[in-house]
């Protein structure tokens, strides 16, 4: 699924460098050497910062997106590499239902 949206949002020609996993999937077994198949790039899997100093068991990789979404400052980080994308426009005829099905296969 992550590969599928990479695709359509026309990211899947930039070279990935390295994928760090978070959230509970992040726990799953060889998760890691899968993602690195899938993705020919680096992985690990994260925990949160040493410096929130917090209990031991918050300190697992499916409480990072939560801790960082508590920590997000919208003034300090931007995320634009989608905001040059046109309105998500559907395609008519035989090539659309091409690319819908492509979605699920």
């Amino acid at each position: 699924m992550i590969w599928q949206k990479i695709k359509d949002n026309n990211l899947n020609n930039k070279k990935l460098n390295n994928v760090v996993l978070t959230g509970g999937g992040a726990m799953m077994d060889n998760i890691e050497k899968y993602v690195e198949t899938i993705f020919a790039s680096g992985v690990r899997v994260s925990s949160p910062l040493e410096q929130l100093n917090l209990d031991s068991n918050f300190k697992k990789p499916n409480f990072c997106d939560i801790i960082g979404s508590i920590l997000y400052d919208q003034d300090l980080f931007k995320i634009d590499f989608l905001s040059n994308q046109s309105k998500n426009s559907k395609k008519r005829g035989i090539s659309g239902f091409f690319s819908w099905l492509d979605q699920y296969i």
